[in-house]
């Protein structure tokens, strides 16, 4: 075995660089996710700015992508001191769109995750007052997959 590792150690370095060369060729090209921290915080911080232009001292947040892709954005709300409720309770309801898809108009898109914006029409202050008047669930609602 050393005696063909030593005849054969040009053939052996030219084998390495050429694998090297190739791997390095195929990431440099691989495609970026445009879908992780900066997007996700990126996002979240226009909510915010957008709520507090519109005079909302909360909002809700749906999703439209596939279970799983909907994780990730708790942090950045608490980041943001955001008062984020669940769709159901009646504040305002921005959607974040994962994938972007071509059946599903966007109102912003940030990388590869789309906004739906509230419709501002559709809500009046007392009742977003009021919806707004319980606990943060961001903060209140269970963390899927924590136990104690």
């Amino acid at each position: 075995l050393a005696v063909f590792v030593g005849s054969h150690r040009r053939l052996g370095i030219v084998v390495l660089i050429t694998f090297a060369s190739i791997n390095l060729l195929r990431y440099s090209k691989l495609p970026v996710n445009k879908s992780g921290y900066l997007e996700r915080k990126e996002i979240v911080h226009f909510i915010k700015n957008d709520s507090i232009a519109k005079g909302y001292p909360c909002v809700a947040i749906s999703y439209i992508t596939k279970p799983g892709y909907d994780f990730g954005y708790r942090y950045f709300y608490y980041l943001e001191d955001f008062h984020v409720n669940s769709p159901k309770s009646g504040s305002p309801v921005y959607t974040i769109v994962y994938p972007l898809r071509q059946d599903i108009a966007t109102d912003k898109t940030f990388g590869a995750i789309g906004l739906i914006l509230s419709d501002y029409a559709r809500y009046n202050f007392a009742e977003i007052a009021k919806s707004c008047s319980g606990e943060n669930s961001n903060l209140t609602d269970p963390m899927f997959g924590f136990t104690n």
